[in-house]
């Protein structure tokens, strides 16, 4: 809804735009989804030059993730990228997570520590960077990631599966 409110009032409202298509995305709604990447190019024409390209950028880097077309993804999320974007730490974690499913353990962790540089408080990169240390048999790292995760965490409202997962993995991973 707020979505559709930011739309009505500004058609060329990129972030809307791709906010409406990730939840269209997440919800499966392929007819619905295909009509909101058609408004969010038709935005990035009318607003012209480069700025928020990054938004479809990463949302076909989304889509090739969900089709397990990970070189696609990759290639995506590397446009957007090189864009420039104003949240450089939420698209490094975005390619660290389609590095991490491509089963590329130590090119998603050099991006996951990217992102964390970049922004140090991104609780998604740190448990993603702690999920992926974990894989690789890295347990002490894990452990501490998972820490360091929900330290960040700890001001976030409840319902947050990964805070439950993170918490488990503290207590039980083995070191």
């Amino acid at each position: 809804e707020q979505a559709d409110q930011g739309i009505a009032l500004d058609s060329a409202n990129l972030f809307a735009h791709w906010i409406k298509a990730r939840l269209l995305l997440h919800l499966g709604n392929k007819s619905a989804l295909d009509g909101e990447i058609a408004a969010l190019k038709a935005a990035i024409r009318e607003l012209g030059g480069l700025d928020g390209r990054w938004f479809l950028y990463h949302l076909q880097g989304e889509i090739a993730l969900q089709k397990q077309n990970f070189n696609r993804a990759i290639e995506s999320f590397r446009k957007a990228l090189d864009l420039k974007p104003q949240d450089r730490s939420f698209y490094l974690t975005a390619l660290g997570k389609a590095y991490e499913e491509a089963g590329k353990l130590s090119e998603a962790l050099k991006q996951y520590d990217a992102a964390l540089e970049f922004n140090p408080n991104n609780a998604h990169a740190a448990f993603a960077i702690a999920s992926t240390y974990e894989k690789s048999g890295q347990q002490v790292k894990a452990k501490g990631a998972y820490k360091r995760a929900l330290e960040i965490w700890s001001e976030a409202d409840e319902g947050i599966a990964e805070i439950d997962i993170a918490r488990d993995k503290i207590s039980t991973l083995r070191i």
